[in-house]
C-alpha cells in the first residue's frame, strides 16, 4: 500500500512540476490511499494549512478539524485508536472544485468485519483539500 501512495504523491508532484496542480480526482483518490496505508503525515500532504473539517447532522455542523497540524494529529490517533480501518470511494463525483463521493470505511477482525458509509463533499483548491464536509454515517 506505501507503494500506491508514494506513487501517487510522485505522480502528483510530476503534475505540479509541470505548473499545473493535480486533478481533484488524483488529490481524492491519493488522500485515501495515504488512509489505507494509516499514514497521517501523508494525508496531511494532501490538505492546505487551513484545511476545515466539518460534521454535518441535519441543521448542526461542526468543526471536527482545523489546520494541517490539527488533521494529522487526530488521524494518527484515530488509526491507533482503529488500526483495521480502510476505505473506499464509491461513486466519485467532480465539479469544479468539489469532489462528491460516497466513502465506505470498515473495520473490524476478518470474521466480524463491520462497514458503514457517509456522503463526503471535499473542495479542492491548488491540488490541496482545503474543505471537507462528511454527513452522518450510515450501516
Amino acid at each position: 500500500m506505501r507503494r500506491i501512495v508514494l506513487f501517487l504523491a510522485t505522480l502528483a508532484s510530476a503534475t505540479a512540476a509541470w505548473g499545473e496542480p493535480p486533478s481533484p480526482t488524483a488529490v481524492v483518490e491519493a488522500f485515501v490511499a495515504a488512509f489505507n496505508a494509516h499514514d497521517a503525515e501523508a494525508m496531511a500532504a494532501w490538505v492546505s494549512d487551513e484545511v476545515a473539517w466539518y460534521g454535518i447532522d441535519g441543521a448542526a455542523i461542526s468543526t471536527e478539524v482545523e489546520g494541517r497540524a490539527a488533521l494529522e494529529a487526530a488521524m494518527s490517533g484515530y488509526f491507533a485508536g482503529t488500526p483495521t480501518v480502510t476505505s473506499g470511494i464509491e461513486n466519485l463525483t467532480i465539479s469544479g472544485s468539489y469532489a462528491v463521493f460516497r466513502e465506505r470505511v470498515s473495520w473490524g477482525a476478518a470474521d466480524d468485519r463491520r462497514t458503514q458509509s457517509a456522503l463526503a463533499v471535499y473542495r479542492i483548491e491548488d491540488g490541496r483539500i482545503r474543505a471537507v464536509w462528511y454527513f452522518p454515517a450510515e450501516p
